[in-house]
């Protein structure tokens, strides 16, 4: 993308001030919200390519979604802290840092 996210929302909300009909107050909860977020396409190109290695490793490694969180859920809190996330993707074999997670 060209333009800034701040610019994009400025843009949105210049032309949706000539509509007629009353206006929400935020755009945090509409189905554009993601336009003003994300800096450019390739942040979520990126992130899609890693949810779609996660997928496969686990499929390699025979694991359903469920039987991967029990395998990374160390403490067994029944969430993954960054650690836990860490340690699993390293398991799976990504290549992972943990500036990343």
């Amino acid at each position: 993308q060209w333009d800034s996210c701040a610019r994009r929302e400025s843009f949105f909300k210049d032309i949706r001030s000539n509509r007629r009909r009353p206006q929400l107050a935020s755009l945090n909860h509409t189905p554009v919200a993601r336009i003003f977020t994300t800096p450019d396409e390739f942040h979520l190109l990126a992130f899609r390519a890693t949810v779609s290695q996660i997928r496969e490793q686990m499929r390699v490694h025979g694991l359903a979604p469920y039987d991967a969180f029990q395998a990374f859920d160390f403490d067994r809190k029944g969430t993954l802290d960054t650690e836990e996330l860490y340690s699993g993707l390293v398991f799976l074999g990504l290549p992972v840092t943990s500036d990343q997670v």
